[in-house]
């Protein structure tokens, strides 16, 4: 074999054990069960945001602050998995119609139940609720346009049977997360194996599901926790100060990231009940739904979610006779990239059409990113553009895709920047 040969020879041997290390390193993350937890997040979020809309006829642009208060837990066992969501949230606007003005406000409490109760491996049975409580205030510049006051409340209940499973997975990066730091510090064991990774994960939704009136000591125990592990199963080389910063930074920046993998089968039955302070109508909804979802882990850092869904049925009310029966199909691709533990990048195209006094339509796209200024306060901003005509959202978006009402055909375009502290 000559020279050339030989480099040639090993330049693919290179290459071909990149690829499979990236194939072990994907197939980790995306075939990873956790094991059984109970993951708890409360935040507060303060953003600021600017939109507009441009069409043939008018432009309109609106700005506004908004501050949410969000809880969020996340229950995982073999035999279910159940989530739940509850927001306060306030904004407060400011918007321009050519010489027109407004000024409103916004203030809204919501609550989701996501329960799926798994009978056998794969098939589920599932039970939610999407709740809501909230007023509004608009003000006119014009004397002679009226304020406009609302509030009301909507129940959406949901029952449904589907195939699949899908398992957070976050946990694996973490581990990878550790890994790489350690690793680029020269402190990580070259016999780091598959099996070492497992345990680390696992370890880690360990300490996670553990709770802590103080979150200093918290820390502290999760961190001896995890440094047991890595001394005990002879992961790391050294156990000195380089070592612990790179496991303190490794952990504490990736602990609210969210990676899932997995597929899943959803048809089931919703139905809504929203009353609003105009009139005695009672706004009565029964709609039936199929939702798929699909979320591949493809490396490290790459990420795809995919969502389809189809939902519509019989919609009337209290106050008329007249019933109607819309019906949607609407989907959505994500592009999500996870470079290192403090920042992000997604982008994602949207699509609907939906069959509701005519044909309409939805198209668009948003852009998300975030970078962690500290492992408990981020920064994010994201950017939306949509094009459509006379599509009219369905609002049951707890079981099904769900796009913004375009009544018109306008081109609207948004901007919202958002800080973000985790209280745990």
């Amino acid at each position: 074999m000559n020279h050339r040969s030989f480099l040639c020879l090993v330049f693919l041997l290179t290459v071909f054990s990149g690829l499979f290390a990236q194939e072990s390193t994907a197939d980790f993350i995306r075939d990873y069960t956790a094991p059984d937890f109970k993951l708890r997040r409360f935040s507060v979020t303060g953003s600021g945001n600017g939109a507009g809309t441009f069409s043939d006829n008018t432009n309109t642009h609106q700005y506004g602050f908004a501050g949410s208060l969000y809880y969020y837990q996340i229950s995982n066992q073999k035999n279910y998995q159940g989530i739940i969501s509850t927001a306060l949230f306030e904004d407060f606007g400011f918007g321009m119609n050519g010489s027109q003005s407004t000024l409103g406000n916004n203030l809204l409490i919501s609550n989701t139940l996501i329960n799926r109760f798994y009978f056998r491996e794969r098939w589920f049975m599932g039970v939610h609720d999407d709740s809501r409580i909230g007023q509004s205030f608009l003000n006119y510049s014009s004397d002679s346009i009226p304020d406009i006051s609302n509030s009301g409340f909507a129940i959406r209940p949901a029952v449904s049977i589907g195939y699949g499973r899908v398992e957070w997975v976050q946990f694996a990066r973490q581990a990878m997360d550790i890994e790489v730091l350690l690793s680029s510090c020269n402190r990580l064991s070259p016999t780091f194996s598959n099996e070492n990774r497992t345990d680390l994960a696992n370890r880690i939704a360990q300490v996670s599901n553990r709770r802590y009136y103080d979150t200093r000591f918290g820390i502290i125990d999760q961190l001896q926790s995890l440094d047991s592990l890595l001394s005990a199963e002879a992961m790391i080389t050294n156990s000195d100060i380089v070592y612990f910063s790179h496991l303190q930074d490794a952990f504490l920046y990736s602990r609210f990231t969210t990676r899932l993998s997995g597929f899943r089968h959803e048809l089931g039955v919703a139905q809504s009940v929203e009353l609003g302070n105009q009139s005695n109508n009672v706004g009565l909804t029964t709609y039936g739904f199929y939702n798929f979802n699909y979320f591949l882990p493809q490396s490290y850092a790459v990420q795809h979610n995919f969502e389809i869904s189809v939902i519509g049925g019989r919609r009337g009310s209290t106050f008329s006779s007249a019933t109607d029966f819309p019906l949607w199909t609407d989907l959505q691709y994500t592009f999500g990239w996870y470079p290192t533990t403090r920042t992000y990048l997604g982008v994602t195209g949207l699509g609907g059409v939906n069959l509701d006094n005519g044909i309409g339509y939805i198209y668009g796209a948003i852009i998300d990113a975030y970078f962690w200024v500290s492992p408990k306060l981020r920064l994010a901003v994201q950017g939306r553009l949509h094009d459509g005509f006379n599509y009219r959202t369905h609002n049951f978006s707890h079981v099904a895709v769900s796009n913004p009402d375009r009544n018109l055909k306008v081109f609207d375009y948004s901007l919202r920047l958002n800080l973000t502290y985790e209280i745990f």
